[in-house]
């Protein structure tokens, strides 16, 4: 039985086998009009049902594709203002006009203080550093230097506070 045949029909031993079965209910007869009638409701309904189904499964796929749409641009856009617009120097980068500033960050604090005094502690002076950070002006760079450094960096110049 095809739900589109225009004169949909019951299979011949189905109908015997039915008549049978209601005859001994004594269910009064149907003509056949009748019967092409219920078939023809009957085939409706199957059609409607397959037509919801194909309609819910396309709504389906439209909303989730607008759902993967909006969440991409979604993304997209944090994505945009999230990125850093220019990529920072590195720390190593930074041009210092002061040779006493040793980490290269544009200013002279503790931390110059620290490098100066972990160079000094390990012999890792070059000449040119010698010439550079000879604070105290006695041909070498010790301690003292360190020192000077220091105080150098946590000196308030009048006016700053």
């Amino acid at each position: 039985m095809n739900p589109h045949d225009p004169n949909p029909q019951i299979p011949p031993r189905l109908e015997r086998q039915l008549r049978d079965a209601y005859r001994s209910l004594d269910f009064p007869g149907t003509d056949a009009a009748f019967d092409r009638d219920m078939l023809a409701m009957a085939a409706k309904v199957g059609v409607a049902a397959g037509n919801r189904r194909k309609h819910a499964h396309r709504r389906f796929r439209r909303n989730l594709l607008t759902g993967l749409a909006a969440a991409l641009a979604a993304g997209t856009i944090t994505a945009w203002f999230a990125w850093p617009s220019s990529k920072p120097a590195p720390a190593n980068a930074v041009a210092s006009a002061n040779p006493r500033d040793l980490n290269a960050d544009g200013r002279i604090d503790m931390l110059d203080a620290l490098l100066l005094a972990e160079r000094v502690d390990g012999g890792q002076l070059a000449k040119q550093d010698v010439q550079q950070l000879d604070l105290n002006a006695d041909d070498r760079v010790d301690s003292r230097d360190v020192k000077m450094l220091a105080a150098d960096a946590v000196s308030l110049q009048r006016g700053t506070l």
